[in-house]
């Protein structure tokens, strides 16, 4: 048994416009680091190695004993890999109760059935 946690690294403009053309490091410093490293939105760089070509870049995943270890080893891993502009969510594998979610006022269908609670999704529906 055991965890294991996703996180995807974004190029620069996602989701609206991402950018391509960002040479990306670090690539084997996160294998190396014990992360398995996934690439998607990648194309062959002009001098070689890789660059970004897609919205969602590169998903990297840490696997260990439990929730906590998983994120410990894929954040060490992502924070390893380099692109101009890479951005990523810090709350993965986070327990629920450190999440921020905005405060708003609940559309119609949330103040009839109280689907959200204090700006908490405690229920999703078709």
């Amino acid at each position: 048994s055991g965890a294991a946690v996703a996180v995807v690294l974004a190029a620069a403009g996602y989701p609206e416009q991402p950018r391509g053309g960002d040479p990306i490091g670090g690539l084997d410093a996160a294998r190396a680091a014990g992360a398995l490293v996934f690439t998607a939105g990648v194309a062959p760089g002009p001098a070689g190695g890789l660059q970004t070509a897609g919205g969602r870049v590169v998903t990297i995943v840490g696997r260990g004993a439990g929730v906590e270890a998983a994120a410990a080893r894929a954040y060490g891993a992502a924070d390893a890999v380099a692109f101009a502009g890479r951005q990523l969510r810090r709350d993965i594998g986070r327990p629920l109760s450190t999440w921020r979610f905005p405060q708003a006022a609940p559309g119609p269908a949330e103040a009839a059935d109280g689907a959200a609670a204090g700006g908490i999704i405690t229920e999703v529906r078709a």
